[in-house]
Order: C-alpha cells, then sequence, then structure tokens
C-alpha cells in the first residue's frame, strides 16, 4: 500500500474526442465517428490507464478525475463505466481523498439510463454546454440542442441525483445582443434548482474553424456580425454584476460558484498543482516534464499513446512565471506570494517586484496580505498583465 498525502494532490484528465457533430467555433481534437471506432479507441485509452507506472504517484493523492472532450456523453455511457472502473482499480491505491469526478455533457445526449451509470460509476459532477438559450444563436454557431434540449437533460440530471451541475455559457456570439445575454443569464438563473457553478466565456474565432471563415468572409463583404470590444466588455461585466447577485462567487476570470462549490479540477490547474492526462491530444504535468499524446485518433488507437510528443522540460523561471500568471486568474484568491517564496526559495518581491509594483500603481493590480490580485480592472487587461510575468 502506498503511503499517500492528501496534500499532494495530483488531477486526472480523460479525454473522449467524439461528438455528434462538430460546432462550427471548435478547434478542439474531436470528430464524429462510428461506434465501432468509439470502441477501439475506449480499449486504447483503458490501455493506456493500465500501462501507467502507478508507481511515480507514490505519496500523492488523486483529487479530482475531469472527462472532457469532445462530446463524452456522446459514447456509450457503458463505456465511460469502464473508464472510471479501470482508474479506480489501476490507481486503487491514491484514491482514497478523490473527491470531484466530472463528465462533459451536451445537452440532448444524456437519457436517465445513461445519467444512472454516471452516478454508479462514481461520477458526482456534470457540466453541461449549454452556451445560449437563444435557440437561434444556439444554431448559428452550431450547436445540436434547443433551449428546450437542455432543459429536458438538466431535469433528468438533478432526478438522478446530480446536485453539483455546471452550466457553460458564451458571450460574443454572433448577432448576440446585450437583451439577448441578459435573458441567457436569466433563464438560466431562474432554472429549479439554480447550476451550483456557471462558467461564461467570451467567443474566440479560431482560426481553421468554419466559423471563423464564415466570419471573415462576411467581413470582406462588409458585413460584420461580432460584438465590438465595449460591448464584449459590457457583456462580461453585467454577468459579473448579475450573477453576483444572484448568489455566485467569481473566483476565477470566467468561473461562478455558489459558496463551496468551485470546481476542485479546474483549481487544481490555477493553483499549479501536477496533473495526468489520458486520451488523444491530452497533456500531463508533473514534476518538471510536460507531455502530450498524439492529436492523430487512428495513431492513438493503434499505440502511439506509449511514445509522448512535445516533451519539455520545464525550468524553475518557467514554473515561476506560470504560478503568477495563473494564479492571476483566481480573481479572489490570486497569488499567494508565501507560497511563491516556498516553492522556489526566492521571494516574489525579488522576481517579480518591479513589474508588480508597476501594476499596483496603476491600479490593474492590488495587494493584501500577501496575496496578489488582479483588480476589476486589471481583469479586462489581464492577458497584457500576465504576458508581462513571463520570465
Amino acid at each position: 500500500m502506498m503511503n499517500t498525502d492528501k496534500n499532494k494532490q495530483i488531477g486526472m484528465y480523460i479525454h473522449i474526442p467524439f461528438c455528434i457533430r462538430k460546432c462550427k467555433y471548435c478547434d478542439f481534437v474531436s470528430e464524429a465517428a462510428s461506434d465501432f471506432v468509439h470502441e477501439n479507441y475506449i480499449n486504447a485509452l483503458i490501455d493506456e490507464i493500465n500501462g501507467y507506472d502507478a508507481g511515480q504517484l507514490e505519496g500523492y493523492g488523486l483529487r479530482s478525475v475531469f472527462i472532457g472532450g469532445g462530446t463524452p456523453s456522446a459514447v456509450k455511457a457503458e463505456y465511460i463505466s469502464r473508464i472510471m472502473t479501470a482508474v479506480k482499480e489501476h490507481f486503487a491505491d491514491i484514491c482514497g481523498h478523490l473527491t470531484e469526478i466530472t463528465i462533459e455533457c451536451n445537452p440532448g445526449t444524456v437519457t436517465a439510463e445513461n445519467l444512472r451509470i454516471y452516478r454508479d460509476a462514481g461520477i458526482n459532477r456534470l457540466s453541461f454546454g449549454l452556451q445560449s438559450a437563444i435557440d437561434s444563436e444556439l444554431e448559428c454557431i452550431g450547436r445540436i440542442h434547443t433551449w428546450d434540449d437542455f432543459k429536458n437533460s438538466y431535469r433528468l440530471a438533478h432526478e438522478a441525483g446530480f446536485e453539483n451541475v455546471n452550466v457553460d455559457l458564451m458571450f460574443d456570439l454572433p448577432d448576440q445582443t446585450m437583451d439577448t445575454w441578459k435573458r441567457t443569464l436569466a433563464d438560466v438563473c431562474a432554472l429549479e434548482p439554480k447550476p451550483s457553478h456557471i462558467s461564461a466565456y467570451s467567443l474566440i474565432l479560431e482560426e481553421g474553424t468554419p466559423l471563423a471563415a464564415q466570419i471573415e468572409s462576411e467581413r470582406e463583404q462588409g458585413i460584420d456580425r461580432m460584438a465590438d470590444e465595449d460591448t464584449d466588455r459590457a457583456m462580461y461585466h453585467y454577468a459579473q454584476s448579475y450573477l453576483a447577485g444572484e448568489g455566485y462567487h467569481q473566483y476565477e476570470i470566467s468561473n461562478f460558484a455558489m459558496p463551496s462549490m468551485e470546481s476542485i479540477h479546474n483549481l487544481s490547474y490555477w493553483e499549479c498543482k501536477e496533473y495526468i492526462g489520458f486520451g488523444v491530444a491530452a497533456a500531463s504535468n508533473k514534476g518538471d516534464l510536460r507531455c502530450r499524446n498524439t492529436y492523430d485518433i487512428d495513431r492513438y488507437i493503434a499505440g502511439a499513446w506509449q511514445n509522448k510528443e512535445d516533451i519539455e522540460h520545464l525550468t524553475g523561471r518557467d514554473r515561476m512565471s506560470e504560478f503568477v500568471f495563473l494564479g492571476l486568474r483566481m480573481t479572489s484568491a490570486g497569488v499567494d506570494t508565501e507560497e511563491f517564496k516556498k516553492r522556489f526559495a526566492v521571494s516574489f518581491d525579488e522576481v517579480f517586484g518591479d513589474v508588480t509594483a508597476g501594476y499596483i500603481e496603476k491600479g490593474l493590480l492590488s495587494m493584501n496580505d500577501g496575496r496578489l490580485t488582479l483588480t476589476p480592472h486589471g481583469i479586462d487587461v489581464s492577458n497584457v498583465i500576465m504576458a508581462d510575468y513571463i520570465l
């Protein structure tokens, strides 16, 4: 039996790269495929899990598992159950403190039976990719569901006993207005019971996606259906104030939670905790080593998971930079400068004192009780600020 220490936490990400139909804005590794491909992929995924040297995790405690995609709920629920059985059996010695197991679901792809199987497999958190409560906006970005589909899936989730449910929302969609964004937020917060967690992201037009190509073509014709920067910021600020009024606490730039319902898995990334990844394109970050699996699903199924790619040995300077710019994403906790000193054996001010003082003077950062956080105005220019902490 391993000697595990729950304070030395590690997370696990499992990638399911399949969906019913790829959304127009999506640049993730995902595709529609047959059940034959699904099964072969799941078999390879379980081989990878069972092939991991669990001895490397002596002294660790597995705190969270996140099953993402793609659309994990697009494959048979029995496959998800098999994956979780493999995880719990192969990593049995470090699962004593496993607190949160999340699966991403698209509205309209879950059934009462699927949800029962998820619960039996130990999954205790769902993340629904709603994006909008306006059907025309959903159609525009290529989502396969409607608002009514989501409401039905949400009802089934709570009937199945899921109390921890996240809802993903997006603003700055094509043709979206402030009024339709307000309606989406109001409709989601009117659900019974309210979601325990809401994520709100601005749409990013990723190069190579159908939506980006469509918008670029329209712009060449003098048509622009995207919000300008001022409207984008107004939508974000409205979400902040509205969700606060509905009882949600903003704990990260794009994430809002009811009391004590923050995502443990997401926090582990922002707190620079280690993680291991399984599945095509999944990354691992342990010690000073970062690597990922192949992006090619066929190669992955054929066994390419045995040969990691993009292997990177992080320096102390790399780790310092990540600790700061990821920590700044946490709008309440921020960067713990005492923890910085413990991790890197050097004071925060010695490394980043000058850049920090400049941003504090500009009112973009705030230091309280040894914690550095973005101010409200700082959040609006956070990308610029974070870039200045890269050594």
